[in-house]
């Protein structure tokens, strides 16, 4: 396994370059635009995540969604989970993920954020995965404004059928954060529905 390492090293998701076995080189360590704070939303939701949406952070992120680099998971993983201990430590008790809408997905061929909730479940031991929620199809928000997005996530999200969360606090995944109306919107429903707590993670702030 050494010597596989050593003639095919795992490359930087940021940069390209070698990287150590979490797939972040150690200068990447120190020039990614880091953010890695937490703050609140409306109705008191927090939500926390490493990096800002911009330079060598934003192109890794389009790539993961777009292109197919699904190896990204585990180092995005890597630096989520560094934010969730130091602002949530061991206060949830299973990770949800905001779904993609059905054409989306297939043409898409994956989650992105499916892959971030398993990757980050795996950070924390393999913490129980559970996808409560269905979205409607709608318009992506990447191409919407500020209130064009609340408007168009509204009463996008529902709980499927059979679904639990009924006394769960629940840690939720998104990729970016940028009005927060998504997250917003889908924690709501989950509390709706009898979820103790949702605290929410992505991997970019835009």
């Amino acid at each position: 396994m050494i010597l596989i390492d050593a003639l095919f090293p795992k490359s930087c998701a940021f940069c390209g370059k070698a990287a150590e076995s979490d797939g972040i080189c150690d200068k990447c360590r120190e020039t990614l635009p880091w953010y890695g704070t937490r703050e609140t939303l409306g109705g008191g939701l927090t939500v926390t995540a490493p990096l800002k949406y911009e330079n060598t952070a934003r192109a890794a992120l389009l790539r993961f969604k777009f292109k197919g680099r699904t190896q990204y998971a585990k180092p995005f993983a890597v630096l989520m989970s560094a934010c969730v201990r130091n602002y949530y430590g061991g206060e949830f008790d299973v990770i949800a993920y905001v779904p993609l809408g059905f054409f989306r997905r297939i043409k898409r061929g994956y989650n992105q954020t499916k892959l971030l909730a398993s990757a980050l479940s795996a950070e924390f031991g393999k913490v129980r995965v559970i996808a409560p929620l269905r979205k409607r199809s709608r318009k992506a928000n990447s191409s919407l404004g500020k209130d064009e997005r609340a408007a168009n996530v509204r009463n996008a999200f529902t709980l499927k059928r059979g679904a639990d969360v009924r006394g769960k606090r629940i840690l939720l995944v998104d990729d970016v954060l940028t009005t927060g109306a998504t997250l917003s919107e889908c924690a709501s429903v989950l509390l709706r529905n009898g979820a103790e707590r949702v605290m929410c993670v992505t991997v970019c702030r835009a």
